[in-house]
């Protein structure tokens, strides 16, 4: 057994220490000395060296027994002077171990060559660090530059952007790496010699290029092709069509020609030309109609999902009892902006469709503008916060400032300015909106000092599809300037355009200030009764029809209803109407289109329907429109919503419904007694008595207006005015207004309700209109006639 050894009790066995060096448990010792240090002199079979204690091992020094060459070596320790005696055949050593000078700095490693596997071939340091790219497979030799003892030395490395730690300390002195891509790498080596001093060399930088296919340059030619290729595909176009047009002219020359032979043969084919053209001008009115029918479709298949997507959005981030994480609460705020960004395009979308016909809706009311402006500065101020500008309303010295408008349209014409000056302008600009007015005219001004259009653009900024070009991506469909034109030349107005590069843009709208009739104007929804509160148990549920050919939705509106109805569900039209007859719902929510018939068919035969003839309905659609919305009112519907709408206003719509049938309920045995039957003796007796039966049935519809009069009646429009001017001197549009007048004064001289029950009982749908014209007509307030009768009684 070579080596020291050491007695371990627990085994009764010779054992080699864990913390010796293997030198001095594997082989013959011939002299062994431990000195107060805790190190040892050591001279055996090919070793002749000291073992330096260190921490809880040792390490070899190296130095001081060079010397000391000879087999017959005695060592000997004097402790108090520290001195060791080295005893050798050939004399005496003395080290004194007081006088050590601490070991030098290590010398970094070097690494000595760089091989590409792939073809053998050693690689020229001065080369590097560029490599060719079809070097993939590298051998980096390194070694210390120090000749002591070098199988000793150790090393570990790594490949910034190949290796992700260092490799574990080893002898060997090269590391291979195979598939490696293009790009560059760091490569870092650690040395450790038998003295375990540590140095690191700095770090070799290697670059492989990329292929040539994958150079800048390589991509440029490829985008010069591509271009190449589409310049002459369209210069191949047009040569084809240039030749084709001449082929045209030539066959037209002929059929010149030929025309001039016979004025009876030229006749003849002037004739069939003409069919020609009428069939081609109805195939195009066909094909026109199938686009305007694929708009609204495309429309209504995009809306429903959308409805179906905001509105669960809308419920989870009101639901106060849901809490949500920040990141999730973002992440929905992020998912509800982008879908209103869908249903945003596919208004624009069927906006084009409206200019293409020129059927954009104008519904004007009576709107004040300076809190109109206030509530819109609200809503643009976000968005001039996230753009980072600043955003200021210049308003006139005023109280109030009434404008006939169409109040979304102009709310739809303002924002776009708004929002295209916040995305055009730089980030910390100022974006300006004034108000301005004199007797004739409202003047609102839209500016920013953002980059400008140039003169070139100018003059087509209005133009439909038109995008300037001024230094960045064209932004948006192209479309908004020319809808804010149409918006603002509908409300008979006219608008304007000032910019220079560099300076911003100025757009100017003016707008008449036009007066409209206080009784056909729409206004604000008449205030419903408070909604019921849900039944107590045991209370039967009010039931509510819900007719809809999409689960999905029906799922949802059953889930919004069910608190406070027994709801009950059909497919389609055929459906709904059977559910209702035998159901006899309290309000019904129905789908517009759908299989079987759609909804206006709907409305019509429940209407027709004795039995279910005054059950609301409140029709839902996805076609966007107001004239969408008069279609289906005339059909008979009470309310019409479009999707996707919020969950919070269909609740409200329901209950202002259940609340007018309520009240219509308790004035119907009123309103008969209202007109005594007329005694018809003439003609215009007849007349007479037929206009007034008419108006009486439909007196407190709103809607209820001129043109429906005439169809009541069964007459053109233009014979009625003739008629009525006849026999009452008055235009039709009075006359009615005189009739909802006396109706209402009729109604409040007998205490038949409130003023506001009787001002929505005589058709107005704006308690301020039909208090000034009551007064204008009677010379005293509806509140005053109320109580006057009041008095009466009393």
């Amino acid at each position: 057994m070579a080596g020291l050894r050491v007695y371990d009790a627990a085994s009764d066995q010779l054992v080699a220490p864990a913390t010796l060096p293997s030198e001095l448990t594997s082989g013959r010792l011939f002299s062994l000395l431990e000195d107060d240090e805790g190190n040892l002199w050591v001279r055996g079979d090919d070793l002749n060296d000291v073992a330096l204690r260190q921490g809880g091992g040792y390490r070899w020094d190296g130095q001081m027994l060079n010397a000391v060459n000879t087999i017959h070596t005695v060592f000997g320790f004097l402790r108090e002077e520290q001195i060791v005696w080295v005893l050798r055949a050939n004399g005496m050593l003395r080290i004194d171990l007081s006088a050590r000078k601490p070991l030098a700095p290590l010398p970094p490693p070097l690494v000595t060559s760089v091989t590409d596997l792939g073809v053998g071939e050693t690689l020229h340091l001065a080369g590097l660090p560029q490599l060719p790219p079809t070097v993939r497979n590298l051998r980096l030799q390194f070694a210390l530059p120090t000749g002591h003892r070098p199988e000793f030395n150790r090393y570990r490395s790594r490949l910034a952007g190949m290796d992700t730690d260092w490799s574990p300390w080893s002898t060997d002195s090269g590391r291979d790496y195979t598939n490696l891509h293009d790009g560059a790498y760091a490569f870092d080596v650690e040395g450790m010699d038998s003295f375990a001093r540590v140095s690191r060399m700095p770090a070799l930088t290697l670059t492989i290029a990329a292929p040539w296919w994958r150079t800048p340059m390589a991509y440029a030619g490829m985008l010069a092709g591509a271009l190449l290729c589409l310049g002459l595909a369209a210069l191949a176009g047009a040569r084809w069509r240039q030749r084709a047009l001449l082929a045209r002219q030539r066959e037209l020359e002929a059929t010149v020609a030929a025309r001039t032979l016979s004025l009876s043969e030229r006749n003849q084919q002037l004739a069939e030309q003409s069919t020609q053209l009428q069939v081609q001008a109805e195939r195009l009115r066909a094909v026109d109609a199938l686009k305007t029918r694929f708009f609204t479709n495309v429309g209504h298949e995009f809306r429903t999902p959308l409805t179906l997507v905001l509105g669960p959005l809308d419920d989870v981030m009101r639901d106060s009892r849901i809490r949500l994480p920040e990141r999730a609460r973002e992440l929905l705020e992020l998912a509800n902006r982008n879908a209103k960004r869908v249903l945003d395009l596919i208004v624009q979308l069927l906006d084009v469709n409206r200019l293409e016909h020129g059927q954009l809706p104008m519904q004007r009311e009576r709107v004040e503008l300076i809190a109109f402006l206030k509530r819109q500065r609200d809503d643009w101020q976000p968005l001039a916060e996230r753009f980072g500008h600043q955003l200021d309303l210049e308003l006139p010295d005023l109280t109030t400032l009434e404008l006939d408008c169409d109040p979304l349209q102009l709310e739809r014409a303002l924002g776009n300015l708004v929002g295209n000056a916040a995305k055009y302008t730089p980030r910390g600009g100022r974006i300006r909106v004034a108000l301005s007015c004199n007797a004739d005219q409202v003047t609102l001004v839209v500016a920013d000092n953002g980059q400008g259009i140039s003169a070139q653009a100018l003059p087509h900024v209005f133009d439909r599809f038109f995008q300037a070009q001024a230094g960045h991506v064209a932004q948006g469909t192209g479309i908004g300037l020319a809808l804010v034109r149409e918006i603002v030349e509908g409300h008979d107005g006219s608008i304007r355009v000032d910019s220079a590069p560099g300076q911003g843009s100025c757009f100017t709208l003016t707008l008449p200030r036009s007066v409209i009739d206080d009784a056909v104007v729409p206004m604000a929804t008449a205030p419903a009764e408070p909604a019921e509160a849900a039944p107590a148990a045991g209370r039967e549920l009010p039931v509510a029809l819900v007719i809809d050919d999409h689960a999905d939705l029906r799922l949802r509106l059953r889930r919004l209803l069910e608190p406070r109805f027994r709801v009950i569900e059909a497919d389609d039209g055929p459906a709904g109407l059977a559910a209702a007859r035998s159901e006899l719902p309290d309000i019904m929510v129905c789908d517009v289109m759908m299989p079987g018939f759609d909804g206006v068919e709907l409305a019509k035969r429940v209407r027709a329907d004795a039995d279910i003839a005054a059950v609301p309905l409140l029709l839902l659609t996805a076609k966007a429109g107001a004239e969408h919305a008069v279609t289906g009112l005339r059909a008979g519907a009470d309310d019409y919503l479009s999707k996707p709408f919020d969950a919070s206003e269909l609740l409200a719509r329901i209950d202002a419904l259940l609340a007018v049938r309520r009240r219509l309920q308790r004035l119907a045995p009123l309103a008969s007694t209202v007109a005594p039957a007329n005694v018809v003796v003439s003609d215009e007796d007849k007349f007479r008595a037929r206009l007034d039966a008419a108006i009486r049935a439909h007196v407190g519809d709103s809607q209820f207006g001129v043109e429906e009069l005439a169809q009541a009646l069964h007459a053109d429009r233009s014979t009625l005015f003739r008629r009525i001017k006849e026999l009452y001197g008055q235009s039709a549009r009075d006359y009615l207004r005189e009739a909802r007048l006396k109706h209402a004064f009729e109604l409040l001289s007998s205490q038949a309700g409130n003023v506001t029950e009787v001002a929505y009982a005589a058709g107005f749908e704006s308690l301020s209109s039909f208090s000034r014209a009551f007064r204008q007509r009677f010379g005293v307030s509806p509140s005053a006639a109320y109580t006057g009768a009041e008095r009466a009684a009393c």
